[in-house]
């Protein structure tokens, strides 16, 4: 059964996956208990989309999301990461599946 704090931890949870770009699904692979499952949302385009970046009860969640929080403050602290370096990784990466996408069609509508 639920309790109002549980459902206090997931509306938490749900806040912070927004601000960093997660996106919170049932486990698909560990699915025991009351586990939940983060995924990659658009924000995140490097990751995979449909495989688990970590899974757990909503408090676990919420640590490793704090957590992954600190690690962007201190890389950027240290100067080693900024978003603007960032924003333009996510580009190029893109940039690579659009084109290999392209080259894929283009290939199928030779044969």
């Amino acid at each position: 059964m639920t309790s109002y704090i549980d459902y206090q931890n997931i509306k938490y949870l749900e806040d912070l996956c927004k601000e960093v770009g997660f996106e919170i699904n049932i486990s698909k692979v560990y699915n025991v208990g009351n586990t939940l499952s983060l995924y990659p949302a658009d924000k995140l385009a490097i990751y995979n989309k449909d495989m688990a970046v970590n899974y757990g009860t909503a408090e676990e969640l919420i640590h490793f999301i704090n957590g992954w929080r600190k690690c962007h403050e201190y890389l950027q602290v240290l100067g080693l990461v900024n978003n603007t370096k960032i924003e333009r990784r996510k580009q190029i990466y893109l940039n690579k599946i659009r084109s290999k996408k392209m080259i894929e069609a283009l290939t199928q509508v030779d044969k």
